[in-house]
C-alpha cells in the first residue's frame, strides 16, 4: 500500500513538473513572440487556454454573406438601405478632359456648346458641373456592375450607425469623413491594390478576401484616438494601424489633428507679430503670401503623411487579407515591414530617394545593422527595439532594400519560395530555430556571405 502511495506521489508530480515545463515553455515563446505560440493557440487545446488567459489571438471574423433569412429585421432593413445608396451612387457616364483627368457620374444635358454632368456622393450629396464643350475630350457610356452589398457590411454600418459607408470594390469605405476628402484616400488605395495583385499573385492563397476589404476613416481625432486604444494600444502615436484581428484598416485624416490646429495657432500668433511691423503695402503683400505658403505648405504636410500611412499600413492589410502572411505571426519584422515599406511609394516598387540615400549613407559609414541580427529580429515593439529615431528609420531602410533586392526577377523566385515556406505551419519549428538568414540565402541558391555580398553590391551600385 505503501508503494502505491509513492508511487501515485511521484506520477503526480511528473505531471505537475511537466505541466509547470510546458506553461514555462509557453510563456518563453509569448514573451519571444516566437510563431510556435501562436500556432499552438491555433490548436483545439491552444484556442481553450486562450479563453482562459484572456488572449487575443483568434480571427473570429463575421462570414462574408449570410443568407437574408438568416439575418436579423434590423439586419435586413440596413443592407435594403445600403443597396438602395450603392445604386444611387452608380455611375453611368466617363467624362474625359482634354487635360486628361476624368469623371465619373451621370451625363444630364449635353449641347453643342456645353455639357452639364453630375457627379453622386450618396449622402454626402451630389455636384453638378457645366463644362464647355471644347474642354470635353470625350464621354463614354458605363456598364459597370453594382458593388454588392454583403453581409459584412451591413455589420459595419451597423457599428458605426451615424457614419456613411461607400462600396468601392475591393474595399468597403465607412467614415464621418468628407467624401471628397476620402475619395483621394480611395484612388490611392485602388492603385495600389491593382499593383499588388500584379506584383505578387503568385503567393496569394486567399484570393476570396478580396471581395470585401474594410477602411474606417475617421476625421474626428478624438473617436480615432477611442478606438486606437480598444484595438490597437501598442500604436498610440500612429495615425492608422491594420487590425488582423479585425482585418480592418483604421485611419485617422492628419487635416484635422491637434497638431494642425496648434501649428496653425502659432502660424497666427506669427502673422500678428509681422503685421504689426508692417505697415505699407508692400511688405503687407508678403505677408500676405508668407501665409498662403505657410498654410499650404501645412495642408500638405497634414496630406502626405495620411498618404503615408494609408500606403504602409494598407500595404499590411493586403498581405494579411490575401495569405501572403502567416495567421501564427512566423514572419520576422524585416520582411512584414520591408514588404509593407516596398509598397509605400505612388507606385508599388519604386525606387525611394529617401531610403536609399538612408541605406547608402550607413553603408559608407560601415553601420548599417548586421545582417543577420535584422534578419533575426522579433519583437512585441517591432523596429522599436533598436531605441533612437535613426536606427529604427534605418532598419525600415535596409528592410526595404532587402526587398527591393529580392523583388529582382533573379531572386523574385527563390525569395517567393522562401515566403511559402515560412507561412506553413508544417514548416513551423524550422522557421522558429533556425537563423534567417541561413534560410533566406538556402532558398536563392547561395551561401548567407554570398547573399550578404550581392545584396551589398546592389544597395550601393543599382539602388
Amino acid at each position: 500500500m505503501k508503494k502505491r502511495s509513492t508511487l501515485f506521489r511521484t506520477l503526480r508530480l511528473a505531471v505537475l513538473f511537466t505541466l509547470l515545463g510546458l506553461a514555462a515553455l509557453l510563456y518563453l515563446w509569448n514573451r519571444n513572440i516566437d510563431p510556435r505560440f501562436y500556432r499552438f493557440l491555433e490548436t483545439r487545446p491552444g484556442a481553450g487556454l486562450a479563453r482562459v488567459m484572456g488572449w487575443d489571438h483568434t480571427f473570429n471574423l463575421p462570414p462574408l454573406d449570410l443568407p437574408e433569412s438568416e439575418m436579423t429585421e434590423e439586419e435586413l432593413a440596413i443592407k435594403r438601405e445600403l443597396e438602395a445608396r450603392v445604386l444611387a451612387e452608380q455611375p453611368t457616364h466617363e467624362l474625359t478632359l482634354r487635360t486628361g483627368q476624368t469623371l465619373r457620374g451621370s451625363l444630364v444635358s449635353e449641347t453643342a456648346h456645353a455639357v452639364t454632368f453630375r457627379e453622386q456622393y450618396g449622402a454626402a450629396g451630389e455636384l453638378a458641373v457645366t463644362i464647355r464643350r471644347e474642354r470635353v475630350q470625350q464621354i463614354v457610356p458605363l456598364d459597370l456592375p453594382i458593388p454588392r452589398v454583403y453581409y459584412r457590411d451591413v455589420l459595419f454600418q451597423k457599428e458605426f450607425p451615424s457614419f456613411v459607408l461607400y462600396r468601392r470594390p475591393p474595399y468597403t469605405i465607412v467614415t464621418d469623413e468628407s467624401f471628397f476628402r476620402v475619395e483621394h484616400s480611395i484612388r490611392i488605395l485602388e492603385r495600389m491594390h491593382r499593383d499588388f495583385l500584379y506584383l505578387f499573385e503568385p503567393v496569394i492563397v486567399q484570393p476570396e478576401r478580396g471581395e470585401n476589404i474594410q477602411v474606417l476613416f475617421f476625421s474626428d481625432e478624438n473617436a480615432y484616438s477611442r478606438y486606437q486604444r480598444a484595438h490597437a494600444p501598442r500604436m498610440e502615436s500612429s495615425s492608422g494601424f491594420y487590425s488582423p484581428q479585425l482585418d480592418r484598416l483604421v485611419i485617422f485624416n492628419q487635416i484635422s489633428s491637434a497638431q494642425l490646429r496648434e501649428a496653425r495657432e502659432r502660424m497666427d500668433l506669427q502673422e500678428r507679430a509681422f503685421r504689426r511691423t508692417a505697415t505699407d503695402p508692400e511688405a503687407l503683400e508678403a505677408l500676405a503670401a508668407w501665409r498662403r505658403d505657410t498654410e499650404r505648405n501645412l495642408q500638405r504636410y497634414a496630406e502626405e503623411q495620411t498618404q503615408f500611412t494609408l500606403r504602409h499600413e494598407g500595404a499590411h492589410q493586403l498581405f494579411f487579407t490575401y495569405g501572403v502572411h502567416s495567421t501564427h505571426q512566423a514572419e520576422n519584422t524585416w520582411l512584414v515591414e520591408g514588404l509593407a515599406v516596398f509598397c509605400e511609394a505612388s507606385r508599388v516598387g519604386l525606387r525611394e530617394p529617401d531610403r536609399v540615400s538612408t541605406v547608402k549613407g550607413h553603408a559608407r559609414d560601415e553601420t548599417l545593422i548586421p545582417l543577420a541580427e535584422l534578419l533575426a529580429s522579433r519583437s512585441p515593439r517591432g523596429f522599436f527595439v533598436y531605441g533612437g529615431a535613426e536606427r529604427v528609420s534605418l532598419a525600415y531602410a535596409q528592410s526595404w532594400s532587402i526587398v527591393h533586392f529580392l523583388m529582382q526577377p533573379q531572386y523574385r523566385e527563390g525569395f517567393f519560395d522562401f515566403i511559402r515556406f515560412v507561412r506553413d505551419p508544417a514548416n513551423v519549428q524550422a522557421v522558429a530555430t533556425r537563423p534567417q538568414i541561413e534560410l533566406l540565402a538556402e532558398f536563392l541558391s547561395m551561401s548567407p556571405e554570398s547573399f550578404e555580398r550581392l545584396w551589398r553590391e546592389y544597395i550601393m551600385i543599382r539602388l
